[in-house]
């Protein structure tokens, strides 16, 4: 590690510099927007130690994302998006709001949203797929991407 500090007559400057471990692998999470287009919906891989996944949504009906089990986690709306605080995907994540006597509850007032979600972790298989339940034509569609090799450097 290498301390520098140093003095102007504008500020004054301190800092330290440290050199990390390159990663053994390195991976790059892709969402497939082009194979299984959602109508007006939007998703971005965020990339970090838990990787996360955010959603834009520009539509004017609901557009409900499953969790694991296929149950109702996040809906999206024109209004914004709503969390389901019963579903078991919601619960893990462990956010607030974590009860209420309601079931859905108001996370944001846009219609976007990011959250972790395990489903991008899973890097043994090849592809990664997200379930989307699509009210305008009442079909469930998927959000999927891969995992792909990144050159060392």
């Amino acid at each position: 590690m290498r301390v520098m500090s140093w003095s102007t007559s504008l500020n004054n400057y301190f800092g330290s510099f440290k050199s990390l471990t390159p990663p053994k692998k390195r991976t790059l999470v892709t969402v497939d927007n082009k194979t299984a287009p959602i109508a007006d919906m939007r998703a971005l891989v965020k990339p970090g130690v838990e990787s996360a996944i955010h959603m834009k949504y520009a539509g004017d009906h609901y557009m409900v994302i499953l969790d694991d089990e296929d149950a109702p986690m996040f809906r999206f709306s024109p209004n914004g998006v709503e969390v389901n605080t019963e579903s078991k995907g919601w619960k893990e994540l462990a956010r607030k709001p974590y009860t209420s006597d309601r079931k859905w509850v108001k996370l944001s007032s846009q219609p976007s949203y990011t959250w972790p979600d395990s489903r991008l972790q899973q890097e043994n298989d090849a592809t990664w797929k997200i379930p989307v339940f699509c009210h305008q034509d009442k079909k469930v569609k998927f959000i999927q991407g891969s995992w792909q090799s990144v050159a060392s450097l």
